[in-house]
């Protein structure tokens, strides 16, 4: 049986998506049968896994990483200016999240002596869904190695950052600028 399990979920673990693997994962989530539950549109982004599911009329969302349990929640049917007012939520939270990391990240930043005021950078931060970072990378520099560095360091003393209201574009990464006013 634990055989069957991981053979199950292999194609999960690998980052590959499988209808048949999420139709039976879903199944306990949703209440209904796994031949009974439509899959569309599966992603898969470093283990996690989203996909929407359809059954008996009703659409759901549904989240998976191994080895957390599915997470599946009905949607509602929005109208257009509900669903912009969503994202428009979505995206306001996720400012305000950025401003939460950015001044954590600025308390913790260690000011080279190398550094001019108008310096500034460009920061892709990858964070999982408990505020964890997984990787930094730049995406412009300020010119000065040690000023770089120092910034990157602080990013990294940073975290565990909050827990980021909008997990899947934390999970695929969110730039800061990071232009101290000093």
């Amino acid at each position: 049986m634990r055989l069957f399990v991981l053979l199950a979920l292999s194609p999960l673990l690998m980052g590959f998506t499988n209808p048949e693997v999420s139709r039976n994962l879903a199944s306990g989530a949703v209440g209904c049968p796994p031949s009974e539950i439509g899959i569309s549109t599966e992603t898969s982004s470093r283990g996690v896994h989203n996909f929407p599911a359809h059954c008996n009329g009703m659409e759901f969302f549904c989240t998976y990483k191994y080895p957390a349990p599915i997470v599946c929640n009905q949607r509602a049917s929005l109208t257009p200016e509900a669903a912009a007012q969503a994202r428009d939520e979505r995206a306001a939270a996720m400012e305000e999240w950025k401003a939460q990391v950015l001044q954590r990240v600025y308390s913790l930043w260690e000011r080279p002596a190398e550094f001019v005021p108008g310096m500034s950078l460009l920061m892709r931060v990858k964070v999982d869904d408990r505020g964890r970072l997984l990787n930094l990378a730049w995406v412009s520099q300020t010119g000065n190695r040690k000023v770089d560095k120092s910034v990157q360091k602080a990013f990294g003393k940073a975290h565990p950052y909050p827990v980021p209201p909008d997990v899947g574009e934390a999970f695929a990464g969110v730039v800061f600028e990071f232009a101290p006013a000093e």
